[in-house]
């Protein structure tokens, strides 16, 4: 994570979930973020070798779990519309669609 974020005002590191691989890489990860009186998901990621294990929705279910004992009233996350499998995992966890987050691309040949 690079060094800004880790001073951002709503960044505790106590709200970072990283789960290791049996050879110590990196299978999966989920970052909460505490802003008043609500938490964020930002990031959350598995490698695509793990994905089969449900890594990612354990250390998320774990996150929530933190965000829940630190008192937030909600919890936010915020993705794509073309991300299947992130979509229904949110939705898995108990997660509801309040608005679609416009994505704008510009190509170059």
């Amino acid at each position: 994570m690079a060094q800004a974020h880790l001073q951002q005002s709503g960044y505790r590191p106590d709200l970072d979930v990283v789960v290791a691989a049996p050879d110590g890489s990196l299978a999966a990860f989920c970052i909460g973020w505490l802003h008043d009186n609500h938490g964020q998901i930002e990031p959350l990621g598995c490698h695509a070798d793990y994905r089969h294990y449900a890594l990612g929705r354990i250390a998320l279910a774990e996150v929530l779990r933190r965000l829940q004992v630190a008192r937030v009233e909600q919890i936010y996350v915020e993705t794509d519309n073309y991300r299947d499998t992130a979509m229904k995992l949110y939705e898995h966890m108990g997660f509801e669609v309040i608005r679609d987050v416009w994505i704008y691309r510009k190509d170059f040949e």
